[in-house]
């Protein structure tokens, strides 16, 4: 979904979440679970270890994916180093305060390949309102590629933003009007 600031595209999906009501007609969808939603203003909880920030709201768990999977996770979110830094600097610290918007996002990111990945298919929808307005091209096609690999053919993926980069990612763009 695309078009330029305030057209209505981030109410168009709190529609779809059920957060706000729609006027007319009818809404038809999929059980919410076989739904994952990204809003563009996800945050990292406070005193929350970075592992635990991937698996939120689950509490994080080792048995629930391997240190390959994770590796990965973080590398098609760019953000390997903070895995080495977690491990130095000790995980008890407030992310939120450590991290920049780019990163904070790029954690984001990593905490959607782990849901999709984590569902083994029970996630068959993403909604993403500019989950990649603060990073750069690179860690979006990452990201992507990634998605697109946990996820499957049968995953159905809705980004809303305004870089038209986001197009060779899908199969059709919605413009929104003002």
């Amino acid at each position: 979904m695309h078009s330029g600031a305030g057209c209505g595209k981030t109410s168009i999906l709190r529609v779809l979440k059920g957060i706000w009501d729609h006027s007319e007609g009818k809404l038809l969808l999929p059980n919410d679970r076989s739904i994952y939603f990204l809003p563009q203003d996800a945050v990292l909880l406070p005193n929350l270890p970075l592992l635990d920030q991937l698996s939120f709201p689950e509490d994080w768990d080792s048995s629930l994916m391997g240190g390959e999977d994770v590796a990965s996770i973080f590398s098609a979110a760019n953000i390997s180093y903070l895995v080495k830094r977690a491990e130095s600097c000790g995980d008890d610290q407030d992310w939120r305060k450590q991290l920049s918007a780019g990163e904070t996002q790029k954690v984001m990111l990593a905490r959607v390949l782990f849901h999709v990945q984590h569902s083994r298919g029970a996630i068959r929808y993403v909604v993403l309102d500019e989950c990649t307005s603060n990073v750069d091209e690179g860690t979006e096609e990452s990201f992507y590629r990634k998605l697109f690999e946990v996820g499957g053919d049968n995953l159905g993926v809705l980004s809303v933003g305004h870089r038209w980069s986001l197009r060779r990612f899908h199969a059709a763009v919605l413009t929104v009007g003002a």
